[in-house]
């Protein structure tokens, strides 16, 4: 699977179409939805030292790579052709996350 090329400006596009792949999981297999999720949390939560979205744009390549370090850590077994949509929806986490703590206060 190609890993979409991904800038500042249009991070979300290329990992929501991603991450979609993740939810229609949900419909054919429960269990691999739920571990997906997981490992999608454990992506966000290993990025938590990237601290903007340039950040993580620049890392994006290693995706795939971050997902099946995340999924090996919790002895999670992810098929690798879904470890780039399982990265994407961690990514776009972070991502989400990033832009609500850069928000003011009450915005």
């Amino acid at each position: 699977m190609l890993i979409p090329h991904v800038n500042a400006d249009t991070t979300r596009a290329p990992w929501a179409a991603l991450e979609s792949q993740v939810y229609t999981l949900a419909l054919a297999d429960v269990t691999l939805y739920q571990r997906a999720l997981l490992v999608a949390r454990a992506v966000a939560d290993g990025l938590k030292s990237v601290t903007t979205v340039d950040q993580l744009v620049a890392q994006w390549a290693q995706g795939p790579s971050v997902a099946a370090a995340a999924a090996s850590a919790r002895g999670v077994e992810v098929d690798d052709m879904l470890l780039p949509s399982v990265a994407a929806a961690g990514y776009s986490l972070r991502a989400s996350e990033i832009k609500a703590s850069a928000r003011p206060a009450g915005g």
